[in-house]
């Protein structure tokens, strides 16, 4: 799942948001909410899920959702060329940013990564 959504939050980092970018991020998300489903299909016939748990997940599966949604209200113009509704071709080339993000927001997240090597090492 971090792949899922690593990837989409790199590209809006590193390159201009177009049509390549917002379509990168919608496929991130349905990706997410298909392993998110077979997930819970898995767990829920193995283990009690509580109601705090049900909801932290629910608020898990809504962030992407809301980034994305904040991304196409930015981004509108891209958004309806690519419904073909634009006045303008939509645009998928990648393109880096004009204005680079702080350095500190490009390094990889290290802790967060070693501790998710971590729980797949000792699962």
């Amino acid at each position: 799942m971090l792949a899922e959504l690593g990837i989409p939050v790199l590209a809006v980092l590193w390159f201009e948001v177009n049509a390549g970018v917002l379509v990168l991020c919608a496929a991130g998300f349905v990706l997410h909410e298909l392993t998110v489903y077979a997930d819970l299909a898995w767990s829920a016939t193995r283990r009690n899920i509580s109601p705090l748990e049900q909801m932290v997940h629910s608020l898990q599966e809504m962030l992407p959702l809301v980034g994305l949604a904040l991304l196409a209200v930015v981004h509108w113009g891209q958004v309806l060329a690519l419904t073909g509704i634009g006045t303008g071709p939509a645009d998928y080339v990648p393109r880096p940013k004009a204005v680079r993000s702080p350095a500190p927001t490009l390094r990889p997240p290290w802790p967060a990564a070693l501790w998710w090597l971590r729980s797949i090492w000792r699962s």
